[in-house]
């Protein structure tokens, strides 16, 4: 989560397309697996591990400034 933090912060993501890239990045340069990138980020920005698409979910959070707030306050509980 905090590699993905430090990526929204770094660049402008504007689309969904956008966002997957940044998850692709993150995932090769961590080496973890995409789903549990995934999941931890649904856990973080909508509170619950299952839901409607995630990426729609995260544009429109990202859109109105709600998930950077989201994404620190998840790894400050953790």
């Amino acid at each position: 989560l905090e590699a993905v933090l430090n990526g929204l912060t770094d660049r402008s993501l504007a689309t969904i397309d956008d966002l997957k890239t940044l998850v692709n990045d993150v995932t090769k340069a961590q080496g973890v697996k995409k789903g549990l990138v995934m999941k931890s980020m649904r856990a973080a920005l909508m509170g619950a591990l299952q839901g409607p698409d995630l990426m729609e979910s995260w544009l429109i959070l990202r859109q109105r400034g709600f998930d950077v707030p989201r994404l620190k306050e998840a790894l400050a509980l953790s």
